[in-house]
């Protein structure tokens, strides 16, 4: 009853400041049962908003401030049910959702017992559940339109959540769902990794679809949904799992093009609208790569459009040059590097090198099947020597000398 959940509110509310506790003496029976359960639901939300606010820097508190956090909005929760307000039960349980979401993200301790101790996939789970559930609560859309929005969103960035974990921890997600022994052989290993993957891309076709259908979406999460959707795409085609290796990219021999093989293209393209080379250069390099990569790797590849993309990440490795009188080293990256905010050093070294790697692959590759002696085998050649020289991991002199060889490969019409 009323009783238990304000006893139960008391402990809490001790914890926070006095406006929480002004916002207690406020909760006056005489107003009616469920005016004050509706006063409660929203003490308790504030408190569970403020417990998250908190910045904790070691993951353990953190994901215990998380703990704590939804314990509280649980109160709220109960508190808008009794009051039977639709509404914020639907708010509280997209909060809640969001809390389960952020937790997967927490690694877990190295030893974690109870209740506690779920993993990621549960997190993930649970987060979904309750979405859905708010907009159960809900009815349908055209009565609240905005919350049932709100819980739409937070569906859809749920499932993109997961489906980004699963597919950068393939065998983690297969040992959690207990899709099959892992030791049980390389047949059973893969026929489990390719059932994650399908989960995975099913995930993000999903989300991608809600972010559309809601609209008014930011132009980030479109483009994170797009790229990661592409990528596993990508890596099914390439792996042959989409049985789509076999067809050609080359248009101009009037070949048609297998679904299989442009859905990926289409979602990488469309994230490159958003991660342009000027505002988001590391994301750039990244989705240009898994473009050349794609049409390098189906049969018969498309060199000269893999080439053109690849050798595209000049004018971003431009955006990435250093500074004038910075320091040099490690240490002074943030300075040297301003655009490089959330990856190492260490990460755009190994690009740049998989750059220069990739454009030497295809350029030999595009003299071997040209002819060496034949006038475009020779072209080649020259574009061959323009990407030998020079020192690795100077961005711009990287960035110079792609330029160079998309300007030349425009000029003889290479590529």
């Amino acid at each position: 009853g009323p009783a238990t959940g304000s006893e139960g509110g008391s402990e809490e509310l001790h914890r926070s400041d006095g406006k929480i506790l002004s916002g207690l003496r406020l909760c006056n029976w005489l107003d009616g049962v469920r005016t004050v359960q509706r006063r409660l639901g929203s003490l308790y939300n504030e408190m569970a908003q403020r417990v998250l606010g908190v910045a904790v820097p070691a993951e353990s508190t953190r994901l215990e401030c998380m703990y704590e956090a939804a314990a509280i909005f649980k109160l709220a929760l109960s508190a808008f049910e009794a009051a039977e307000d639709a509404s914020n039960t639907s708010l509280v349980l997209s909060n809640l959702a969001k809390v389960s979401r952020q937790c997967a993200a927490v690694p877990l301790p190295k030893v974690e017992a109870g209740p506690k101790g779920k993993s990621p996939l549960q997190h993930f789970k649970e987060a979904e559940q309750m979405c859905r559930a708010a907009t159960e609560v809900l009815g349908r859309r055209e009565i609240q339109p905005w919350l049932w929005n709100v819980a739409q969103m937070e569906l859809a960035t749920c499932q993109l959540a997961e489906g980004v974990y699963r597919l950068e921890n393939e065998s983690l997600a297969c040992i959690e769902l207990h899709v099959t022994a892992i030791a049980a052989g390389s047949d059973a290993e893969f026929c489990a990794k390719e059932k994650n993957r399908a989960t995975a891309i099913n995930l993000l076709m999903r989300a991608l679809q809600t972010f559309q259908m809601v609209g008014n979406v930011a132009a980030s999460q479109l483009a994170v949904a797009h790229y990661h959707l592409g990528h596993a795409l990508c890596k099914s085609v390439l792996e042959g799992d989409a049985q789509g290796a076999g067809d050609s990219l080359d248009t101009s021999r009037g070949r048609r093009r297998s679904a299989k093989v442009t859905l990926p293209i289409r979602h990488l393209e469309k994230s490159l609208a958003f991660f342009t080379a000027t505002e988001f250069p590391i994301d750039f390099i990244r989705t240009s790569l898994q473009l050349a990569r794609l049409h390098e790797g189906v049969s018969p590849p498309s060199l000269e459009r893999a080439l053109a993309h690849v050798v595209s990440t000049g004018k971003a490795f431009l955006n990435l040059s250093p500074a004038e009188d910075t320091p040099s080293g490690n240490d002074a990256s943030s300075v040297k590097f301003p655009k490089l905010a959330g990856y190492d050093v260490e990460t755009f070294e190994n690009l740049c090198g998989e750059v220069e790697v990739t454009v030497g692959r295809i350029v030999r590759e595009l003299i071997r099947t040209s002819g060496s002696t034949s006038a475009r085998g020779v072209a080649y050649k020259d574009l061959y020597r323009i990407i030998l020289r020079g020192p690795r991991g100077d961005a711009a002199e990287l960035g110079a000398r792609l330029t160079q060889i998309a300007q030349k490969g425009a000029d003889e019409r290479l590529f």
